[in-house]
This record gives C-alpha cells, sequence and structure tokens, in this order.
C-alpha cells in the first residue's frame, strides 16, 4: 500500500479495502474505507522497519512495523503501525489500519 504504484491506483485499492475497512491515522483522525481511496498524489518516501507478522486466527493477521517519512520541512516523522489483513473471497484485504505517533522507529521489535 506505500508503493506509488498501488498507493494510487483505485482498481487495487477496491480490491484490497475490505468493505468495512477504516483507519485511526497518524493524525488522530478516523478515517473510513471512502476517505482511504486515493487515485492521485506525490510518492511517499517512506522507510519501513521492525516488521512482524502475528496470526490472529485462521485467514486473520496483525501485521506491525515502523514508518519513517519527511515532513514538507524535511523533518522525519515516525509511527508504530498496525494493520489487519483477512483473507476474503480468495484474497487478502486490509481490515484495519492505526498509525501511531512515536519519538523514533523501534530499535528492537517485540518477541513473536
Amino acid at each position: 500500500m506505500w508503493h506509488e504504484a498501488t498507493r494510487y491506483d483505485a482498481a487495487f485499492q477496491q480490491k484490497h479495502f475490505a468493505p468495512d475497512f477504516f483507519e485511526f491515522g497518524r493524525s488522530g483522525q478516523i478515517h473510513s474505507r471512502a476517505d482511504c481511496l486515493i487515485t492521485d498524489g506525490q510518492a511517499i518516501h517512506a522507510h519501513l522497519s521492525c516488521l512482524q507478522a502475528r496470526k490472529l486466527a485462521p485467514g486473520t493477521w496483525l501485521v506491525t512495523y515502523d514508518s519513517s517519512v519527511p515532513d514538507p520541512s524535511g523533518n522525519r516523522l515516525h509511527a508504530h503501525r498496525s494493520s489487519i489483513w483477512s483473507w476474503l473471497d480468495g484474497r487478502w484485504q486490509l481490515r484495519f489500519h492505526q498509525g501511531t505517533p512515536c519519538e523514533a522507529p523501534c530499535t528492537n521489535a517485540p518477541a513473536r
């Protein structure tokens, strides 16, 4: 979802955002699926680290990672990220996402 080729691809987004998707953004705002279906914008030069995946139930996984992206003034904004993915209708679909601001990216990921 971070890659420019898929981030602004309406067909990809329609296919991979579950009908009940919602997000708690890094800003603290709550976004609906419709809010997140974006088809234009600038590339985001993000560094992603500390990727972890945990099985919650058959066909449902929690994915966590940290992101670091530049703001307009060039400072890096860091966030802990979590996403819930479910295998629905023969494909992986994003059900929920949250970005929580943090001071710096993780230096050690939690134990699996």
